[in-house]
């Protein structure tokens, strides 16, 4: 059996992408562009049919893999070691990134238990077993709030409200998203540190529009 693979989804590359890919395969991680051009064009996100759609998809291509990441393409990059992936991908359920900012609006509704900075769900990292990821595609098809043209990710921020299905990763032990950022994240040595949590996560997102700038500045004083 294969250990990990990250995929991610993308049609056409740009932004971050070509570095994303390099640190990945500097790491020795195997990963595969998904070409996504029949997906919905949604303001804001795709929408959750589509994802449980390419989840059972993904699971059934790479059923002979230990562990896999689907992510975003554009605005992610990676500084961890493969070992420290597949150590913190969960074998019992998916775990997704968590963020600052509560998305979409009507998410701001539910009863999200206050877990710290980062509670909310962000769709744009998923990990763990292909197993999981199908286990996931049946019961958020079976959930009774089910609706295939919903935000994907607000069906997650419910699944955080009731504390089951796909969870967030609270401490950014594998995930981080920037957005919001208050100088939390620092690097050591060009490993990644979460001063809040101390925690090192892998995967550093640059969601809702943050600029990379300030983030990959602090990467590479560390690397002198």
């Amino acid at each position: 059996m294969n250990d990990l693979i990250v995929i991610m989804g993308a049609t056409q590359v740009r932004g971050l992408m070509n570095m994303y890919l390099s640190q990945l395969k500097d790491a020795g991680i195997e990963t595969h562009v998904l070409d996504c051009s029949d997906k919905p064009n949604l303001n804001g996100g795709g929408n959750l049919g589509y994802r449980v759609k390419i989840f059972r998809q993904l699971a059934n291509q790479f059923r002979d893999y230990e562990k896999m990441v689907v992510s975003d393409a554009f605005d992610i990059c990676f500084f961890g070691q493969k070992s420290d992936v597949l150590a913190k991908i969960p074998t019992d359920r998916l775990i997704h990134a968590a963020e600052k900012n509560c998305y979409p609006d009507e998410s701001c509704f539910l009863p999200i238990p206050d877990n710290g900075p980062w509670r909310y769900a962000n769709g744009g990292l998923v990990a763990g077993t292909p197993e999981h990821f199908d286990h996931w595609c049946t019961y958020t098809e079976r959930h009774p709030l089910y609706d295939p043209t919903m935000l994907d990710q607000h069906m997650l921020n419910i699944q955080v409200s009731e504390g089951v299905g796909c969870l967030p990763d609270y401490r950014t032990d594998l995930f981080y998203c920037a957005f919001g950022e208050q100088g939390e994240l620092e690097f050591e040595k060009s490993v990644p540190v979460n001063r809040i949590y101390e925690t090192h996560p892998a995967f550093v997102h640059f969601n809702g529009s943050y600029h990379p700038g300030e983030i990959l500045e602090k990467w590479e004083r560390s690397l002198r």
